[in-house]
């Protein structure tokens, strides 16, 4: 599988915890911590499809 040279960073200081990205990651990248979502940093393929989940623009795509 391709792997991108961009991954998922979540700002955890802004996230709600909605979990709506769950939903969104093809490859399940985005995991539950409490309150707020982490990114799976081995598993996230930079797609950027939670970018465009997260209700409150949260996240998003930095180089690795």
């Amino acid at each position: 599988m391709k792997t991108s040279n961009v991954v998922a960073r979540v700002n955890e200081k802004f996230c709600r915890g909605c979990q709506v990205c769950l939903d969104g990651c093809p490859f399940n990248a985005l995991r539950p911590a409490g309150w707020k979502v982490t990114v799976d940093e081995n598993s996230c393929r930079g797609c950027g499809v939670c970018v465009d989940y997260c209700p409150v623009r949260v996240i998003s795509m930095i180089q690795k």
